[in-house]
């Protein structure tokens, strides 16, 4: 019986050696890597829409003109008081969304999910033409050098801070999606048991 962390094995798998073996796990690490980070740039996309669509509103409701201002709620002592802090906020927000360049965020948390999931589908179909093929050839290890080249590049685009609480959360998440035992890995002909004649 194999641990949960275990990379399964299919089929025959006679042309593989303890290289291509570590290969492919290699592979297979790069392509959970890119899915966590596709993972946490979703997260960052959705805070980041959320912050700039709360400020907007928040802003639009404060605005001169909006009528709000008028409502009867705010006439009496607390309401007037609560109305002067949310004016007040909101002013300092107005003040403060283009400092927190909230879209130049979300463009560049957008193009870093979609390079790692153009990684992440990448490294899956090559995982997988190397299971049909065998062997792993020298255009495979072509692929996965470039695949490995973007990779490392969008690690280097990477933000320099990420959340270390969110990265322990997505990780387990990736672990749940991805877990080792459900991925192909080779099983090399020097270690496949000996039929008995």
């Amino acid at each position: 019986m194999k641990a949960a962390d275990e990379p399964k094995t299919f089929g025959d798998d006679d042309g593989f050696t303890e290289l291509d073996r570590a290969f492919v796990l290699q592979l297979w690490d790069d392509a959970r890597t890119a899915r966590l980070s596709d993972l946490y740039y979703g997260n960052r996309i959705r805070t980041l829409s959320r912050i700039s669509f709360w400020s907007e509103i928040l802003i639009a409701a404060t605005a001169t003109g909006s009528g709000i201002a008028g409502l009867a709620v705010w006439q009496h002592d607390i309401g007037q008081w609560l109305w002067a802090i949310i004016a007040a906020a909101a002013a300092l927000l107005a003040i403060a969304k283009p400092l927190m360049n909230l879209d130049r965020q979300l463009t560049a948390c957008t193009k870093q999910q979609q390079v790692y999931r153009s990684i992440l589908s990448s490294l899956k179909y090559l995982a997988f033409d190397i299971e049909q093929a065998t062997e792993i050839k020298t255009e495979h290890r072509d692929r996965y050098r470039r695949n490995r080249e973007m990779l490392m590049k969008a690690e280097n685009d990477d933000e320099n801070a990420p959340s270390a609480s969110l990265v322990s959360r997505l990780y387990d998440k990736v672990n749940q999606e991805m877990p080792a035992a459900s991925l192909w890995v080779p099983v090399p002909a020097s270690a496949q048991p000996v039929p008995a004649e």
